[in-house]
């Protein structure tokens, strides 16, 4: 039981660090390629959320957060037995193939003619915060399991 305890506060800490990392992405990166866009004939627009709809997109993220935590768990037995940091980067890979944001969103992106830094800018939104999450995921399964086993 004291295991489902510690999953319930991975999930919490890597939703909180992906969302306020992809928060801070796109307020850092939005206006940067406002600017860059404006130049042609587009123009995104990033208007502040309220913070309801705030809420709801951080608590909407726990669920995301455990289906990739119920994932790794379900595929880490395949995985290579290395870092945690790879297994994460790996199931960060994973999740971003999945998503079509590893290779289908940037190819569109390109073939629709955006720019590649804008390309590059916007995919940093995602692929950031999935590193993050992941990694940390992987992070505290292991801790977890080496402090069950007495190595810690």
């Amino acid at each position: 039981m004291r295991h489902y305890f510690l999953y319930g506060v991975a999930i919490v800490v890597a939703t909180v660090i992906a969302f306020y990392l992809h928060v801070w992405l796109v307020n850092t990166i939005d206006p940067y390629v406002s600017k860059i866009m404006s130049q042609g004939h587009y123009m995104i627009t990033s208007p502040r959320n309220s913070m309801y709809i705030t809420a709801i997109a951080g608590v909407t993220s726990l669920i995301t957060i455990g289906s990739v935590l119920l994932l790794f768990l379900l595929i880490e037995p395949k995985l290579p037995r290395t870092s945690p940091i790879l297994q994460g980067a790996l199931l960060a890979i994973l999740i971003l193939l999945i998503d079509g944001q590893l290779i289908r969103q940037p190819l569109m992106n390109w073939l629709i003619g955006n720019p590649p830094l804008v390309v590059l800018l916007e995919l940093s939104k995602v692929w950031i915060p999935r590193f993050a999450m992941c990694i940390l995921l992987t992070s505290i399964v292991r801790w977890r399991r080496l402090v069950s086993a007495g190595a810690l």
